[in-house]
């Protein structure tokens, strides 16, 4: 089964493009911890990953991922 790109501009950018442009974004909208919790956590599950744009990410390998933090209590 293949997933669709609603916004296919976005299928090119890079995972650390997508995480800087969100981060930049709560910036003006939550607090400094949640702000360095969000980025700590998206620096761990992108570390993770093999995939490098959005284009190639693979929901199974993100929920693969989140299970071994999970496991690792992170």
């Amino acid at each position: 089964m293949t997933s669709q790109i609603r916004r296919p501009e976005l299928a090119v950018c890079t995972l650390e493009e997508l995480k800087d442009a969100y981060l930049a974004d709560m910036r003006t909208r939550v607090t400094p911890g949640h702000l360095l919790n969000s980025k700590q956590a998206l620096g761990r599950m992108l570390g993770e990953l093999r995939a490098q744009r959005v284009r190639d990410v693979r929901p199974i390998e993100v929920m693969q991922v989140r299970a071994r933090l999970l496991d690792a209590g992170l």
